[in-house]
């Protein structure tokens, strides 16, 4: 375990000078005081990177299952993602799904709490569609009876709904730490609008996954979606400024292009694009969002947002280069035929390949290889291992920001 956080360190630095020397303008300088002694409440919003499960949401268990590889111990699932381990740096046991908290009225005001879920897109308040097509109605918690699936058990809420909740709850405090992390859905949704994604119709109801936001995109180019993407993202993250948020980390989106789904599609090339800026003309998701912050809180000290910028390291751990993380496929597998079509529907990406299966059904028992050595799960989202780098690498940049000593 000291070795990998020891890798993790150093990949963490290799990534900053690929991706974050570009960003000293945004949250550079000495904030106010470090926060990590500070620090009474983690609220996190967003997608995968922080979504810690919803009860039941997949499997009869009721085990809160994260899309990442799980270790499901006697019913509970320890920590194995980006804010699990962000949240454990800053002394929290655990992070908390936020809506748990809805019968109480109030997120409680220390604890680490996550409104986070795969599938976010930026926009959208409560009752429209997430990346994949899905509308999230259900607010109680219990979303498999018998083990019998439930259409939207896993459909998201997307950032703008998440925030609309928490401000609905109470307000920031000084003493909280908020992080982001949004864009891969957008990615996913935008870059689909021309491809065909094969139809889910059981066990889940609802039709098509990401073909389904087809429809909604189709008045819109692929660079002036994700350019409404990004401007509103920057909105978002002000709404929680205006109300006295006074520490907001921001990750930006992956490198989608270099995921196994992606180049299953055969316009890997294309995710790419979209997803940092690579000089092809396409507006990116992960350029356009820090363009679009950095144009809404300047370029200054005391800036109460700080971006962190991830594509750099997925593409120095995707290169073929890298003897440590030498595997580029998913590690999450299944002979269930039972699964498959689940599987596809968790993720969105029509129906899967035999023996492929969801990182929201992916457990320590169902792996095709040593996990500690694959970037990816499934098809888009990633283990434990490469999360621990993406948490590395923002430790790094929150210390060069003096938001950390």
């Amino acid at each position: 375990m000291k070795q990998m956080y020891r890798f993790a360190r150093y990949l963490a630095c290799a990534g900053l000078i690929v991706g974050t020397l570009s960003l000293w303008g945004c949250g550079s300088a000495s904030t106010y005081d470090p926060i990590n002694t500070t620090t009474t409440r983690i609220v996190a919003f967003g997608d995968a990177l922080v979504d810690v499960g919803q009860v039941g949401r997949l499997n009869a268990a009721l085990t809160k299952y994260r899309y990442t590889v799980n270790n499901v111990v006697a019913g509970t699932n320890t920590g194995n993602t980006f804010i699990e381990y962000l949240s454990s740096y800053f002394g929290f046991g655990s992070v908390a799904y936020a809506l748990d908290n809805l019968a109480a009225g109030r997120l409680p005001s220390t604890g680490a709490y996550s409104y986070g879920e795969f599938g976010a897109l930026v926009s959208g308040a409560a009752g429209t569609t997430d990346a994949r097509g899905c509308t999230k109605v259900v607010s109680t918690l219990t979303q498999r009876t018998n083990g019998t699936a439930v259409a939207n058990a896993y459909c998201a809420y997307n950032l703008q709904a998440q925030i609309d909740l928490f401000l609905a709850q109470g307000s920031p405090t000084s003493t909280d730490l908020f992080v982001i992390s949004i864009g891969t859905g957008d990615i996913m949704a935008t870059g689909i609008r021309n491809l065909t994604i094969d139809a889910i119709t059981t066990p889940v109801t609802f039709a098509a996954g990401l073909g389904a936001v087809q429809t909604d995109l189709a008045t819109a180019g692929v660079s002036t979606t994700v350019q409404a993407a990004a401007n509103a993202l920057a909105v978002q993250v002000k709404r929680l400024t205006d109300a006295g948020a006074k520490y907001v980390l921001v990750v930006g989106p992956p490198n989608v292009g270099r995921s196994p789904w992606a180049t299953t599609t055969g316009n890997a090339t294309l995710f790419q694009n979209l997803s940092y800026n690579t000089g092809s003309g396409v507006i990116s998701m992960g350029s356009e969002g820090l363009a679009r912050i950095q144009a809404t809180f300047g370029n200054k000290t005391n800036n109460p947002v700080l971006f962190v910028e991830i594509s750099g390291l997925v593409n120095t751990l995707t290169d073929g280069g890298n003897t440590v993380f030498a595997n580029k496929t998913s590690v999450c597998t299944t002979t269930a035929a039972t699964l498959t079509s689940v599987t596809a529907s968790s993720i969105g990406t029509g129906v899967a390949a035999p023996g492929q299966l969801s990182a929201a059904l992916c457990t320590t028992a169902t792996l095709g290889g040593d996990q500690s050595t694959y970037v990816y799960a499934d098809g888009v989202n990633f283990t434990p291992a490469m999360q621990s780098q993406f948490y590395s690498q923002a430790l790094a940049r929150m210390r060069l920001a003096a938001w950390i000593d």
